[in-house]
């Protein structure tokens, strides 16, 4: 397997350029953030995860900023650098149900906060959060509006 050490160079990506995917830095910032073809993009998350695009971080967050970044993809992506990416998954439209309840106890607020609004948020998962031992994830459960009266008259 070939490794590509990717030597550093001017980071500053501008638009409307054809970028050559693994050649060098800027050129693969340019290509994770311009690319539009789903299985080029997927290509990428499995070449940052495989280590043959060796990757500090920069080019991984182009490519969950890119919105046509396929949902799966990404989620590999954010699992595979030990969730750095969870409140990017988490503040997606395209949000599975089930990664959402992933995440759903994480002690940053600011993502359970997301998921609690999430319009794909179940309400097993919002129950879960609510009964949390974490009380920031509980409160944010119950501001959310989304829970029968009858849960939130236990607390």
């Amino acid at each position: 397997m070939a490794f590509i050490n990717l030597p550093a160079v001017n980071a500053s990506v501008p638009p409307g350029t054809n970028w050559a995917w693994g050649t060098d830095l800027r050129n693969c910032l340019g290509a994770a953030r311009d690319t539009k073809d789903s299985a080029t993009l997927e290509k990428m998350v499995e070449d940052i995860l495989s280590g043959r695009i060796l990757d500090d971080g920069e080019i991984s967050e182009e490519l969950m900023f890119n919105s046509t970044l396929p949902f799966q993809a990404a989620l590999k992506l954010a699992r595979g650098l030990g969730n750095d990416f969870a409140y990017e998954i988490c503040s997606r439209a395209d949000a599975t149900p089930e990664a959402l309840d992933e995440f759903c106890e994480h002690f940053d607020t600011l993502i359970t906060k997301a998921i609690a609004v999430h319009q794909n948020t179940t309400q097993e998962t919002l129950l879960k959060m609510a009964r949390s031992e974490n009380r920031y994830t509980a409160i944010e459960a119950i501001k959310s509006g989304r829970l029968p009266e009858s849960v939130i008259e236990e607390f």
